[in-house]
């Protein structure tokens, strides 16, 4: 993993002000293979030239009640800006940076010196 941005952080926000709960953000992957694809190619070619290729991270807000829980090998948690943030890799990273930018999360791997 290099890199990852989500461009959505401005909804993530409104969702979080909305929320009657403590929320946090949970991000997810890089995933082998998108699980919601289909086993048909013909329809996975069609939905991926609607669509464009499957994704490969997930984005979800998390209850921060649930963090704790979710904390697990591979896991990375971080406060920026206000704003929890979980990052669960299926292999650990053992240097992570998150980053609020505009309207983006970015995620960057640090490589050990």
């Amino acid at each position: 993993m290099s890199r990852v941005s989500f461009t959505a952080l401005r909804e993530v926000r409104e969702r979080l002000a909305q929320s009657k709960r403590p929320l946090g953000v949970s991000i997810v992957g890089p995933l082998d293979r998108d699980i919601r694809a289909s086993e048909n190619p013909e329809e996975a070619w069609a939905v991926q030239k609607l669509y464009g290729p499957p994704q490969r991270w997930v984005l979800t807000l998390l209850p921060l009640v649930a963090f704790d829980a979710a904390i697990a090998p591979g896991s990375h948690l971080e406060e920026v800006s206000g704003l929890r943030v979980l990052i669960r890799t299926p292999e650990p990273i053992p240097h992570l940076r998150v980053e609020l930018h505009g309207d983006a999360i970015r995620v960057y791997e640090i490589p050990d010196a």
